[in-house]
């Protein structure tokens, strides 16, 4: 998606990228949010992992304005 959206769509590097994380959550989140109803789900292994990527997306948009595109 971020080559067809710099080569195609005419976007800066970091904007692409940025716009192709939007939509993989978002893609992703109505995903889960369509089929939790189908099996259960393990919270004590799900919980870490989102506790991670929360912390990991703060970490990054603290240093992304530091690293040249």
């Amino acid at each position: 998606m971020v080559p067809a959206l710099v080569l195609l769509g005419g976007l800066p590097m970091r904007l692409a990228v940025g716009s192709s994380l939007v939509v993989i959550s978002m893609s992703t989140t109505l995903a889960f949010a369509l089929q939790r109803h189908d099996a259960p789900i393990d919270w004590t292994l799900g919980l870490p992992f989102l506790a991670l990527t929360i912390t990991g997306m703060l970490v990054s948009s603290a240093i992304v304005h530091r690293i040249p595109t």
